[in-house]
């Protein structure tokens, strides 16, 4: 049976046709795509939400996670006196010859950040959790100047020989750790279980623990 020949207006309908299915075949997103989407935008979520409940969470303090509050609140206050009035060019010394900063004014500044985490600790115990990591990212940030110290040899504060230098250093980590724990870390207010349902919910964004 003999079969009309297209016209030029039936072959270009269909080279548009062609194409548009094309098109919609590479533009379509496949349902694993989207899937991956969905849970890497889940896993997002809860990474925010975990660091929002971690700043704001007001914890349930121990008694000793409170003396540890207040003596580090006591401590930071007089260390951040000392570094504006009678301990200022021992601190001077502390300052690594590195930072591009003259050393009184990065002794003074870190003096003002020292008494105000010192009173903020004592004076806001319901914003402990804010304070205290506060304290602990300010021991990691001082901690190039304790290295500096000991590399350089430097003198201050009693600390006149290699190995008193270096066992300063030994010193810092116990400091964080102390500003954790009296910023209520690890949560003690929180029972085990719902910890436990927590992180696995963290895992598994569906909250389908397996």
């Amino acid at each position: 049976m003999h079969r009309p020949a297209p016209t030029e207006q039936g072959r270009r309908s269909t080279s548009g046709s062609r194409r548009a299915r094309i098109d919609r075949s590479w533009s379509r997103p496949t349902a694993w795509g989207d899937a991956a989407d969905d849970t890497r935008r889940d896993r997002g979520s809860l990474r925010i939400v975990a660091g929002m409940e971690l700043l704001t969470t007001k914890p349930t303090a121990s008694r000793s996670q409170n003396v540890v509050r207040l003596v580090l609140g006591a401590a930071m206050t007089f260390a951040g006196t000392a570094h504006l009035t009678s301990a200022r060019d021992e601190f001077r010394a502390q300052v690594p010859s590195w930072v591009p900063v003259d050393e009184d004014l990065v002794v003074l500044a870190s003096g003002v950040v020292e008494i105000g985490l010192g009173l903020a600790l004592l004076a806001l115990p319901k914003q402990r959790r804010l304070t205290g990591l506060a304290l602990a990212a300010f021991f990691v940030a001082i901690f190039p100047g304790n290295v500096a110290q000991y590399v350089e040899g430097v003198d201050a504060f009693g600390l006149d020989t290699d190995t008193k230098r270096l066992v300063r250093l030994f010193g810092q980590p116990l400091l964080i750790a102390a500003a954790l724990w009296a910023a209520g870390l690890p949560d003690r207010s929180a029972p085990p279980d719902r910890r436990g349902a927590d992180s696995r919910g963290a895992d598994d964004p569906s909250g389908i623990a397996g």
